[in-house]
């Protein structure tokens, strides 16, 4: 996990510093997270977080980088099931310019990730891993010269399992 944020951040520098009119970015965003796979869909939705940075290739092209924790998601039996997954994504966002402040974009990347299921009293009952697709789509407005605030909808493949989130992000530029 540090060799991975390590990586991170040395992209984000070197992209970053690659021109004079790159900007870079980070955010954070908040939301319902709905895992939505047939096997799994006696759990609830639990609120998820996502942590951003990213980069401003071209006007209408950023390449993004986060670590999502996608929550603590419990079944209600008893006794409970648990179910907890995170993962770090690299992700291409095509821009476009709506009036003057907004933008609205589509966004495709790869996603790492960890999914645990654990069960009160017996701990760990089942553990997977993966590297699979993301994809959505997103609305930012610029609220000042380096605030945005927005929405998101991904969708996250997890060995064929579509894992969703819909949330709210600010993104902070320099």
């Amino acid at each position: 996990m540090i060799r991975r944020l390590s990586l991170t951040i040395a992209f984000l520098c070197t992209t970053s510093l690659a021109g004079a009119t790159d900007t870079a970015y980070i955010g954070l965003g908040i939301g319902s997270v709905d895992y939505g796979a047939e096997s799994i869909s006696d759990f609830d939705d639990p609120t998820g977080f996502e942590l951003i940075a990213g980069t401003d290739v071209s006007r209408n092209l950023s390449l993004e980088l986060s670590y999502i924790d996608f929550g603590k998601a419990d079944n209600g039996t008893t006794p409970a099931l648990h179910l907890e997954a995170d993962a770090f994504t690299v992700g291409a966002l095509l821009r476009a310019k709506v009036g003057k402040a907004a933008d609205v974009y589509l966004k495709l990347g790869m996603l790492s990730w960890d999914k645990e299921v654990t069960r009160d009293g017996t701990g760990v009952t089942g553990k997977e891993d993966g590297t699979d697709i993301l994809y959505g789509f997103g609305v930012m407005v610029k609220t000042t010269g380096s605030l945005s605030i927005g929405a998101r909808y991904n969708v996250y493949d997890f060995d064929g399992d579509n894992v969703t989130i819909l949330s709210v992000n600010a993104q902070l530029g320099f």
